[in-house]
């Protein structure tokens, strides 16, 4: 009997072991030993994804039974285990990718992700815009630059193409793809579950499409989990320039802005949105249910500005 608690007890804890959360990392390169960036790595369960940066390496948010999944333009499609392995590193060999991710094309005109919006937009005009010849500050976009990324459809299935880059226009809360610079088209709404963009560090941002927070523009995912999900809608504005003087005062600035004003949202397992206000008050309120834990981040985080990185630290620590 002792013999059998003791296999069972080892099996639990095996199978434990194997779905536990880890960070993988590791580095795909050549067969002559290059690095190669931009390399599309994805959890084949799960679809967490990222791409390598500008030296082959990568950081994924994986369990210790995942199998991933390792694409680039020009090679062969590899799966490696992540085990136990300290590091993964990754040879990809020269070939056809027999990609298995939904392919984007801009030419196919039965591709839902554009069947909606068949006008191509000035891209390379749009980001490098300015309001006849006076200074703007802030920006309608999200990058200054175009940002390679994947967008996860509503089906689930992952899309995303080394060569196709991504921005979303804040103002407009459209997603908008390019293949050259130059023009750019929008994606289609419906099609879309949510998007991932990386910026020039390699860090993601990830949207959503939550129309009970925002039926007009994707919404930034700050922190998501098991009991709670915190998302950043941004209600960026165009303002011109105002500035006014009477000789005493002066008001309002002599230059175009794009402002963002952001709202947050909180959901709670399989609740309802509730707005959140940057405030302490307002968070201890809206986390009652979890008040003694609240309590304790609030004190030990005293000193901190409340801003995104505080919330995505509370909401990681509430999910944990």
């Amino acid at each position: 009997m002792r013999k059998f608690l003791f296999y069972l007890t080892f099996v639990f804890l095996t199978k434990a072991g194997l779905a536990q959360n880890i960070e993988a990392t590791g580095t795909v390169k050549n067969e002559q030993g290059q690095p190669i960036s931009f390399a599309f790595i994805s959890d084949q369960k799960t679809q967490n994804s990222t791409y390598t940066d500008s030296v082959g390496m990568f950081k994924l948010n994986t369990s210790l039974a995942a199998t991933l999944a390792i694409t680039c333009s020009g090679y062969k499609t590899t799966t490696a285990k992540v085990d136990n392995a300290a590091s993964i590193n990754i040879v990809l060999t020269p070939g056809e990718s027999g990609n298995t991710d939904k392919a984007l094309n801009f030419n196919n005109p039965n591709n839902p992700f554009f069947e909606s919006h068949t006008q191509t937009i000035d891209a390379l005009a749009m980001i490098t815009a300015k309001s006849g010849t006076g200074e703007v500050q802030g920006s309608r976009y999200l990058f200054n630059d175009w940002m390679h990324g994947y967008v996860i459809d509503n089906k689930g299935t992952i899309v995303q193409d080394k060569h196709y880059l991504f921005n979303y226009d804040k103002i407009n809360g459209e997603l908008l793809m390019t293949s050259n610079k130059s023009t750019a088209i929008e994606v289609n709404r419906d099609q879309v579950k949510s998007f991932t963009l990386f910026d020039k560090k390699h860090i993601p941002v990830v949207f959503e499409n939550v129309p009970v927070i925002d039926k007009a523009h994707y919404v930034e995912v700050i922190t998501a989990g098991k009991n709670v999900n915190i998302y950043k809608s941004l209600g960026t504005i165009f303002e011109k320039a105002n500035f006014s003087s009477n000789g005493l005062m002066s008001t309002g600035h002599n230059y175009d802005a794009y402002i963002d004003k952001s709202n947050y949202y909180v959901v709670m397992k399989q609740g309802a949105p509730q707005k959140l206000a940057l405030k302490k008050k307002a968070i201890k309120t809206i986390f009652s249910s979890q008040s003694d834990k609240v309590d304790k981040f609030v004190a030990d985080n005293s000193s901190s500005d409340i801003d995104d990185t505080y919330l995505k630290a509370l909401g990681d620590y509430l999910n944990n």
